[in-house]
């Protein structure tokens, strides 16, 4: 599920759900030259990688370090998409677009927190969408949007990886 200009935050919506997670894993992975993995979420994926003598390793990297690329990327696909849509717009349907795009992420993250209590690197991009929102595309007459993060788990190791 992509993000689009009507729903910046599309992505960070849909793949907040170990299903979906793991989809977007395998996926990513396809495009490997792995000729097999597994994923065992939330921490692990096994891989098998063929060595330069043709020999068949078995190796492990942590979930993290290829969710948290793909977290970058559309980050920086959400920004661009809310300050796309905040240009093309009046005043009035951008102080209403803005409420709205905070309520969503609020959502997002309201909605999810056992998810985002076993991927805390989660919480990063949320809050960096809100911070670009009040900071980059605040209207002078609306206070800053803050975050409840009520029922997060801070794992300050995880949130150090990005």
């Amino acid at each position: 599920m992509k993000s689009n200009l009507e729903n910046p935050v599309l992505f960070f919506e849909y793949i907040l759900n170990e299903q979906n997670i793991y989809h977007e894993l395998d996926k990513q992975l396809l495009y490997s030259d792995f000729p097999s993995y597994n994923i065992t979420l939330p921490s692990e994926i096994i891989y098998v990688e063929q060595n330069e003598w043709g020999d068949y390793i078995k190796k492990s990297m942590s979930v993290a370090d290829l969710l948290i690329p793909i977290l970058r990327i559309e980050f920086e696909k959400s920004k661009k998409l809310l300050l796309d849509n905040y240009i093309n717009n009046d005043l009035n349907k951008n102080q209403n677009f803005l409420r709205y795009q905070f309520n969503i992420i609020q959502s997002i993250i309201s909605n999810n927190t056992e998810t985002i209590n076993k991927y805390s690197y989660f919480l990063l991009p949320l809050r960096g969408l809100v911070k670009f929102l009040n900071e980059k595309l605040a209207l002078p007459n609306l206070p800053n949007f803050t975050l409840d993060e009520t029922g997060v788990i801070y794992n300050l190791e995880l949130l150090t990886l990005l």
